[in-house]
């Protein structure tokens, strides 16, 4: 009888199978790691663009406020906080490191008796509140949906909502003398 003089190649198999799989483990971590790294920057994107359409909508809305006239409104809703500054520029997202804040620009005059003592900007909340924008005496009045504005009808002061007074189609009544907002 003759004995086979191969030896047994098994063990062999299963290290050259192993060091396979292990190399497809280390490829699909590096695509892992390259595609969380896209989805990232991808959401930073976003959130930038985002952001400037709605610095662009306001200022958008300020602009076609200030080119149609007197007596003309808007109602905007703001979903960022919002800083509008008397020099013409819109920052949405402001913080004071100076750091991902995103900044545009209007064309208009603002109501500079909103601004409060001390600052030059008028705060927007945003949180998905809906804003009223007037143009009054050649000026843009932004105003918050709570407030409430006094106007005068027949020489009477009438407190009225911004909302319902946005809702009004009756210009002469605007004209009559949208005086404050309480």
């Amino acid at each position: 009888m003759r004995r086979k003089l191969y030896k047994s190649r098994r063990g062999q198999i299963s290290t050259e199978i192993m060091y396979a799989v292990g190399v497809m483990i280390m490829i699909f971590l590096l695509l892992t790691g390259i595609s969380f790294n896209r989805r990232s920057e991808l959401r930073k994107m976003d959130d930038y663009l985002q952001k400037r359409n709605e610095c662009l909508k306001i200022s958008n809305t300020l602009a076609s406020l200030t080119s149609a006239g007197f007596n003309t409104r808007a109602v905007v809703t703001v979903y960022n906080k919002v800083w509008i500054f008397n020099t013409g520029r819109i920052t949405v997202d402001p913080s004071l490191s100076g750091s991902e804040e995103t900044p545009c620009t209007f064309v208009g005059n603002i109501d500079t008796r909103q601004f409060t003592a001390g600052q030059d900007y008028l705060e927007l909340t945003g949180d998905g509140r809906p804003y009223c924008f007037f143009n009054t005496n050649e000026k843009i009045s932004i105003y918050d949906v709570d407030d409430v504005v006094t106007i005068l009808v027949g020489g009477f002061p009438v407190p009225i909502n911004c909302i319902d007074l946005c809702a009004i189609t009756d210009s002469y009544l605007l004209s009559l003398g949208l005086q404050a907002c309480a």
